[in-house]
């Protein structure tokens, strides 16, 4: 599972999180307190919008072709947690269909790139989550 972990001064309510969590929609991120999950209505999820020139060669090549996804982002706690608490902002891609491709209809490349891509990070969850049980 990709994971960030912070730990909380009782005072920051805004926590970024970085690339490697790559995510599709604001549902996909989770954010637990002591191992707690807390509820979407306690926290917004916002994208940062990086520099091109930072860019890793995913990200780069991901713009380029038009996937909709993004590349780390924000988390912004309805309330800061206590002093000490342990932060976790991680990915749960929810298994759903993201785009429904239609009989007659020219398919994107791009929609098509962002629907393997969608299938190809669940997979990476659920291994991620498969090793963490054995």
């Amino acid at each position: 599972m990709y994971k960030q972990t912070y730990t909380s001064d009782g005072v920051t309510t805004e926590f970024n999180f970085g690339p490697e969590i790559k995510w599709f929609q604001a549902a996909d991120i989770k954010v637990a307190i002591n191992n707690e999950l807390l509820s979407v209505s306690q926290y917004a999820v916002q994208t940062v919008i990086l520099d091109p020139e930072y860019e890793t060669p995913e990200q780069e090549a991901a713009n380029s072709m038009g996937i909709l996804a993004n590349f780390g982002g924000k988390v912004i706690l309805a309330a800061s947690p206590i002093s000490g608490a342990q932060i976790d902002i991680f990915r749960k891609i929810s298994l759903e269909r993201q785009i429904c491709y239609q009989l007659l209809d020219r398919i994107q490349p791009s929609h098509l790139n962002t629907d393997f891509d969608f299938i190809l990070e669940c997979m990476k969850d659920f291994h991620s989550e498969s090793e963490n049980i054995s």
